[in-house]
């Protein structure tokens, strides 16, 4: 199956981002400064993505729980050589 995400989709990292026990799939646009998450379901299959503002230039994405509050957070290092992380909450 194909889900579309963001135009110029740079990076991607699995993780369950909105803690309801399925796999779930973010995305960051190079171009656009734009984070999709496609939310997994029960059956395997994902929901259509939902955007929200991203970092300029992603070039790397990491998932886990950064702030121990047992949520997984997002991470993005940037062409700029900057980290910026994303806590759950923000999704």
């Amino acid at each position: 199956m194909n889900y579309p995400g963001p135009a110029g989709a740079s990076t991607a990292v699995l993780g369950d981002f909105n803690s309801d026990g399925h796999v779930d799939i973010a995305v960051e646009s190079n171009t656009n400064a734009v984070l999709a998450v496609l939310f997994g379901k029960a059956n395997g299959t994902f929901q259509t993505a939902v955007d929200y503002v991203g970092v300029s230039g992603p070039v790397a994405m990491a998932s886990g729980d950064f702030n121990d509050d047992g949520t997984t957070d997002l991470v993005s290092v940037t062409t700029a050589s900057q980290a910026e992380v994303q806590l759950n909450e923000c999704l």
